[in-house]
């Protein structure tokens, strides 16, 4: 019996092609722990956080693509075949996030902020209502427990629109 290997899918040949999903891959990069960038210069189409820093994909001149740099060709085709791919490689949780994690669930209880689902040490993530990213900090104040999907869900939300979300999933009001 012979092995078949698998052929990775095709990465976008062109700006254009690559413009189509360019949203989509943005917002699976965020849920993944990347941040994205702005493009430090014309021949650059895409920049984002990856394991190993920087990812870049850049064109010529005529809008084709060129490269795919440090890694970006990895991730978009992660993105592509569903495969599982994080911006960071997440590592076992140090004491000071558990002992953060076990204060937060004192103060809240073991449920998703959003949609109240049971957590577990295992299972839970720590929810930034002001994201880090836009000057948000790590202070009890700013924090919750959050399942991984509503984590995913809230991303880098507005506030108000984090608690839209909590109240819509609690029942509080509805979406129409």
């Amino acid at each position: 019996m012979t092995m078949q290997r698998r052929v990775p899918p095709p990465l976008p040949p062109s700006v254009s092609a690559f413009n189509k999903q360019r949203k989509t891959f943005e917002a699976w990069l965020i849920e993944r722990g990347s941040a994205v960038m702005q493009p430090t210069n014309p021949y650059e189409v895409s920049r984002f956080l990856g394991v190993s820093g920087e990812c870049v994909v850049y064109r010529k001149a005529n809008d084709t693509i060129s490269h795919w740099a440090n890694g970006a060709d990895k991730a978009y085709r992660a993105f592509l075949d569903g495969t599982e791919w994080r911006a960071v490689k997440r590592g076992a949780r140090d004491h000071r996030t558990v002992k953060l994690i076990l204060s937060l669930a004192e103060r809240d209880g073991w449920r998703c902020c959003y949609c109240t689902t049971t957590l577990d040490v295992e299972t839970v993530t720590i929810e930034h209502f002001v994201p880090v990213t836009s000057g948000g900090n790590s202070h009890m104040a700013n924090l919750s427990l959050c399942c991984h999907s509503c984590n995913a869900e809230a991303s880098h939300m507005p506030v108000r629109a984090k608690i839209e979300m909590a109240l819509r999933k609690h029942g509080v009001v509805n979406d129409g």
